[in-house]
Formats: C-alpha cells, structure tokens, sequence
C-alpha cells in the first residue's frame, strides 16, 4: 500500500514538473498578432531567461563580430554609386548569440501605435520599440534619436524583418560616428531544452529518493518477533 502511494506520488510531482514547463514556454512564445496587449509585452519581458555572466558576449567576442566585415556597407542595388555614397545604410554583423546575451538590447516590432516599452531586468537594459505600421521611417527616426547611444554595444532583434533596412538608412542619416550593433536572430536561448534538463534532474532525484526508501525499509530487522 505504501509503494502503490509513492508512486502516485512520483506520478504527480513529475505530472507537476510537466505542467510548468508548459505554462513557461506558452508564455514566452511570440505573439506577432497585432492585438497583443501592453501587459503581454511587459510578461515576456520580465520573463525572458537571463543568461550567466559566462553566456554574455563579451567584449572581445563583439570586436570580433564588428570587425567581421565593413560596418558601413552602401546600398548599390537600388542606386547609383554617386547616390550611394551621399546615402550610406548601416551595415549591421550577425551574431549566433541570442539576444539575451547583450547588456543593452533592442527589440522592434509593428504595432497599431508607436510605444517604447524599457524594462530592466538584472540590470541589463530592453528596449521594446511599438513601430506604428505606415509611420516606420518617423517612428524608427524618433526611436533612434531617444535611444541609441553611439559609443555603446547594442544587440537588436526584429520581430518584423521589414524592419530592417528602414532601420538601417536612417541609422546611416543619423550618424556619422560607426554603430555598434549586432544583429541576432534569436531571441532568447533554447529554453525549452534547459527545462527539460532540469525536469530529468528532478525525476531522477525523485526516483533516486524513492530507491533509498525502498531500501531503507526492506533493509530494517524485524524487531517485533514471530507472531
């Protein structure tokens, strides 16, 4: 009887474990439909994984990105050199790195109404910038204008791809100094394979338990004499 209510035990601990990691990653999903709300933002922003210090870029991983290929490329597929060159677009490296490994990060989306949204979790700082669809250029202008620091290492994500290159012609109108940012494509790190790491270590440390008590109590001397 006592076996049969561990196990019932263990069943639901693991039942348990299961369940959070579903609730953990349904939240963190992104939401790219435009009615998401503010307070769905603000969720995914306090909850986005934090990296160990050792997962951040550090500063000789981010030269080397930088310095990777030209910062400044010119767009010579759509003018003329002459044009190009009076028009440079920024010219923004990839990294693999999510873009939690940054300390100041950018993430930029469409949206019905421009909104800058600024959280800052462990002391690193997100940027959330509401890119009002049919406004992008004013919007991106304003964001860049009240943001971006030209001496200081930005990660930035687009939600929208078509983001990009607008962002990246008023980045070569505003400043004339080389930016840094990097360009990532992933949001967060896999989060879903370090929960499923952690739910293993804990049914294993259940199991592990259960074993010891198994043992425990065949292992006691009966005490109490032959009926």
């Amino acid at each position: 009887m006592a076996s049969q209510i561990r196990g019932i035990r263990l069943q639901s601990d693991i039942q348990k474990e299961k369940n959070l990691v579903a609730d953990a990653l349904s939240r963190i999903e992104i939401n790219n439909n435009e009615n998401e709300s503010d307070n769905e933002d603000s969720d995914l922003l306090s909850i986005l994984p934090q990296v160990d210090t050792t997962d951040e870029l550090s500063p000789e991983e981010a030269d080397l990105i930088l310095n990777s290929e030209d910062p400044l490329r010119l767009d010579e597929d759509t003018q003329t050199q002459h044009t190009a060159v009076e028009n440079p677009v920024f010219g923004m490296p990839i990294s693999e790195k999510p873009l939690n490994s940054f300390v100041h990060r950018l993430e930029i989306k469409l949206a019905d109404e421009y909104k800058l949204i600024y959280k800052r979790p462990f002391k690193k700082h997100h940027y959330l910038a509401h890119i009002r669809r049919g406004q992008e250029q004013e919007n991106l202008r304003t964001f860049l204008k009240e943001v971006i620091d030209p001496k200081t290492l930005y990660g930035i994500y687009f939600q929208d791809e078509s983001l990009e290159r607008i962002f990246s012609k008023i980045c070569g109108d505003l400043f004339t100094n080389t930016l840094k940012i990097i360009k990532t494509t992933t949001l967060c790190k896999d989060l879903e394979k370090q929960m499923n790491k952690i739910i293993s270590f804990k049914i294993t440390t259940i199991r592990t338990i259960m074993e010891l008590q198994k043992l425990t109590i065949t292992s006691k001397p009966n005490t109490t004499g032959p009926i």
